[in-house]
This record gives C-alpha cells, sequence and structure tokens, in this order.
C-alpha cells in the first residue's frame, strides 16, 4: 500500500482554460487510495502488451475537468513519496464510478509509454519487406520507438519472418500479426 501517493500530470495540448497550469500535482486527497491497481505484462512472442496502473480519482478535483475536457496527451507519473512507482500517459478511455466509500470518482487507466508508441505507424510511405528472424523484426520495430525487450524468451525467436509492410500499419498491427 502507498503512504504518500502523488500524481503529476503534464497536458501536452494547449487547449486548457486560461489560468491552469500545464503541470498539476495530485496528492493524496485527490486519489482514492485503496483504488491502485497495477498490472505489468511483457511481450509474449511477437504480440504486443504494456503495463498499466488503473486508479480513481475523486470528483471534487480540479484536475479532473481538464482531463475530460483536454484534446492532448497528458503524461502521467505516479509515486510514492520520492520514489517513482510508473510513468506514461492517461488513457483516454476513463468513465465514472462510485469508491469503496461511496463518493464518485473518475476511473482512470495510466498506460504505459510503450502503449502510446505501438500505436505509431512503422513507416509514414512506401514500403517495407523483413525476411529476418523473428527477434530482428521485433528489434526494428521497438528500437525506434525507444523501447527493448524485457522477456528472454522475446529477445531469442529463431522463426523467420517474410512479410511486406505497407506505410501505415502500426508498431501494434504488426506484432499482434
Amino acid at each position: 500500500m502507498m503512504t504518500e501517493p502523488k500524481l503529476t500530470l503534464t497536458f501536452t495540448a494547449n487547449d486548457l482554460p486560461s489560468g491552469h497550469s500545464t503541470t498539476q500535482v495530485l496528492n493524496d486527497y485527490d486519489l482514492v487510495r485503496d483504488s491502485f491497481e497495477f498490472k505489468r505484462s511483457r511481450l509474449n512472442g511477437l504480440k504486443s502488451s504494456s503495463d498499466t496502473v488503473n486508479l480513481q480519482i475523486r470528483k471534487g478535483c480540479v484536475s479532473v475537468e481538464d482531463i475530460i475536457a483536454t484534446e492532448g496527451n497528458i503524461q502521467a507519473v505516479l509515486a510514492d513519496g520520492e520514489t517513482t512507482l510508473f510513468t506514461g500517459y492517461i488513457s483516454t478511455s476513463y468513465s465514472w464510478g462510485v469508491t469503496d466509500h461511496g463518493e464518485q470518482a473518475l476511473n482512470v487507466t495510466l498506460e504505459s509509454q510503450g502503449t502510446r508508441l505501438f500505436n505509431k505507424p512503422f513507416i509514414e510511405t512506401g514500403k517495407h519487406f523483413f525476411d529476418c528472424t523473428a527477434s530482428a523484426a521485433v528489434e526494428a520495430i521497438i528500437t525506434p520507438l525507444g523501447l527493448a525487450m524485457r522477456s528472454g524468451d522475446a529477445s531469442n525467436l529463431p522463426q523467420n519472418v517474410k512479410k511486406t509492410v505497407e506505410a501505415g500499419e502500426t508498431c501494434r498491427e504488426l506484432l499482434d500479426a
């Protein structure tokens, strides 16, 4: 259980109301202490995955309005005191819920940087042809995103991959194929 939860939000778009800071810090008063649910994942073969944290933000928190209203990405850093536990983005999917104590709260998911990056196109224009091992293909897809394989099994995939990739296919689509 966290003793000093702190969530730092950085709004990347310039669409906040006048006077609202692009960096906002939520603390124990704003966050529902018993709502934190960490889910750790790894690459499974070529299937992409991501780490997430589900949590609740009390309805009275002033940042709730900005989270709902912004069109841009919201970077999120979750810490317990001075120890960083998770860095990523707030998912664009959120919902209203009720806490265990009967308060209304916004249910949000923090998703890892990889989740956002996997949704980017592998190439913008043209075609790319893979004729290599699966390990080399995965490395080629994730390295430009600034990511690395964590699973020992994923780094030793000797199967051959022969695939033509069209512009616009996302990194996630390639890994999930």
